[in-house]
């Protein structure tokens, strides 16, 4: 595999591609110290082609794992199903010490991104830069949410 640092100062991730990366997720993820319950949130496309090695991976590093399913496309950029992630988040146990991974890009990565920054946050609106962002090919964007109240509804 191939590794590609991105120095950004505090907010420095790496770019993973090769072979079998989508399987070392868990591996990767597991290097960075982060807690144990992990949210996958993907398509059905995305899932039935790319999520078993992700979520194998995930498991086998000992992560516990809940997936989360979005709608295809640009559909799933709404509030209505932020909430239903915000909300699956929840019902998961996830916490400030949690990660969300996105398995897919476009949609998908913009709707786990948003969600992860937002997540106990308490504001829609707020944003917060990843304190950890590994990339694998296909996309797997992991970031853990980083405060600790509910979000409004």
């Amino acid at each position: 595999m191939i590794e590609i640092p991105v120095n950004l100062a505090s907010r420095a991730y790496r770019i993973i591609v090769g072979g079998g990366a989508r399987a070392d997720v868990g591996a990767q993820l597991a290097k960075l110290s982060v807690g144990r319950r992990v949210a996958l949130l993907t398509d059905a496309t995305i899932r039935r082609l790319h999520g078993e090695p992700v979520t194998r991976g995930l498991v086998a590093a000992g992560f516990e794992v809940t997936e989360v399913l979005l709608p295809e496309g640009e559909q799933a950029k709404t509030l209505d199903v932020l909430r239903e992630v915000w909300d699956d988040l929840l019902e998961a146990g996830c916490d400030r010490t949690s990660t969300v991974v996105a398995v897919g890009g476009g949609a998908v990565g913009d709707l786990a991104g948003f969600a992860a920054a937002t997540y106990m946050r308490g504001s829609i609106s707020s944003r917060s830069p990843p304190r950890c962002s590994p990339r694998w090919m296909p996309r797997a964007a992991a970031r853990p949410p980083s405060t600790t109240r509910a979000p409004r509804t």
